[in-house]
């Protein structure tokens, strides 16, 4: 059955060669700005989700580590009333909340970002 298919995909190689070179000599430099774009906005676009995972793994911690505190908090309630650690422990959740919130802003910029690479290399392959 492969068999069959196999002088069609021979040509594909060459077909492909023709293609770029007739698209070159109808538009000229215009097309490789448009293939160059779409390559460097591919490329930048991989980097920018291997750092938006980054940072959502980030989030997820702070955010594990908030409701540790949270939780751990709420089961020993009367102990820390009873010896007066109200202040020392609503510090320890508070900073663990500022990290939270800390992971989110740049995890918020890394996706807007993505979006202004996204919507962006579209308007720039026009322009090109």
């Amino acid at each position: 059955m492969l068999a069959w298919r196999f002088p069609n995909v021979s040509k594909l190689p060459f077909l492909l060669i023709y293609s770029i070179s007739l698209s070159f000599y109808y538009f000229s430099w215009t097309f490789y700005a448009s293939i160059l774009i779409i390559i460097g906005g591919s490329i930048l676009n991989y980097f920018n989700m291997k750092q938006m995972t980054r940072q959502m793994k980030k989030v997820n911690a702070a955010k594990d580590k908030k409701m540790n505190a949270i939780t751990e908090l709420i089961f020993n309630i009367k102990m820390i009333k009873l010896y007066s650690w109200v202040d020392a422990f609503e510090k320890w959740v508070s900073q663990a909340r500022n990290e939270e919130i800390k992971a989110w802003y740049i995890r918020y910029f890394v996706s807007i970002l993505n979006s202004f690479l996204n919507t962006g290399m579209s308007s720039l392959i026009i322009i090109g």
